[in-house]
């Protein structure tokens, strides 16, 4: 019973599914003064890069015989689409920024592309961080950030993805997917880049 409940944990919040969810917390929360239509259109844009694209990914790979399947558990299986997730990640980060109202956007993607990078040079020590780990705390780091730029008090929306990423971090490592040093690691590398835009802002 409750493997089943770590596995919809697991799901739920599926770093494929963040950017997604942050674009459109991003458009609910501020004032971007920009047209309903051009916001529809980033949010295609957004859905189609990060979400569509990884998952044809996945399919193609597997079809190839490249991974054993689309949870793409070990680091051999991983790297491909953790090379293909950074250099999206970044050039729509690029994209993004030519669009003024877009700059806290374009800084999250620019930093899931650096924490992504990590995580990928850190295959050569043969270190797996947890990616869903890294997709919470680099949500979180938005949103705080969301928070300053935008003067809204975010501290509740904040203190409940701090609880969900602690539920995270349990169904990864019940299921095994994930060591606790693997867990750590992934909400560190995704938090630090995210904070560091707001030092350097």
């Amino acid at each position: 019973m409750m493997q089943r409940v770590y596995k919809l944990i697991s799901i739920v919040f599926h770093p494929i599914l963040l950017p997604l969810v942050a674009t459109l917390s991003f458009f609910v929360i501020g004032n971007s003064n920009l047209i309903d239509s051009v916001k529809l259109k980033i949010i295609l844009l957004v859905g189609i890069g990060t979400y569509l694209s990884p998952v044809i990914l996945l399919i193609i790979l597997k079809r190839k015989k490249l991974i054993q399947s689309i949870e793409v558990k070990n680091i051999d299986e991983r790297k491909i689409p953790i090379l293909f997730m950074t250099v999206l990640f970044y050039v729509l980060g690029k994209t993004l920024g030519r669009i003024d109202p877009l700059f806290l956007l374009s800084n999250l993607f620019i930093g899931c592309a650096i924490s992504l990078a990590i995580c990928y040079m850190l295959f050569v020590k043969k270190l797996k961080l947890s990616i869903h780990m890294l997709g919470m705390a680099s949500f979180i780091s938005f949103t705080l950030i969301m928070s300053i730029y935008m003067q809204v008090n975010l501290l509740m929306a904040t203190a409940l993805l701090f609880i969900a990423s602690g539920l995270v971090a349990t169904a990864r490592i019940q299921l095994k997917a994930h060591s606790l040093q693997e867990i750590n690691l992934g909400f560190i590398v995704g938090l630090l880049p995210q904070l560091l835009f707001i030092y350097f802002h």
